[in-house]
């Protein structure tokens, strides 16, 4: 699933992209991004110029990020 904002001042939990586990109940995205969640987001451009942020989980950001390593090649 996607991240979504929602409406000025409030928070929506977030969802993993891949294995759509629900986030841990906090008050901010920087405490999901900080120790102890370490939960991880992506951006990408859309063709109509929106921005896309996807959610992960520790277990998947690890399996997305050897994926993507091996997209890139060697470094």
């Amino acid at each position: 699933m996607d991240w979504d904002l929602g409406t000025f001042g409030t928070f929506t939990r977030p969802t993993c992209a891949d294995c759509a586990a629900e986030a841990p109940e906090i008050d901010s995205y920087y405490a999901l991004i900080g120790r102890p969640f370490s939960w991880r987001m992506t951006r990408h451009a859309n063709g109509d110029a929106s921005i896309l942020v996807k959610w992960r989980c520790v277990p998947c950001w690890r399996t997305y990020k050897v994926a993507a390593e091996g997209r890139s090649g060697p470094a």
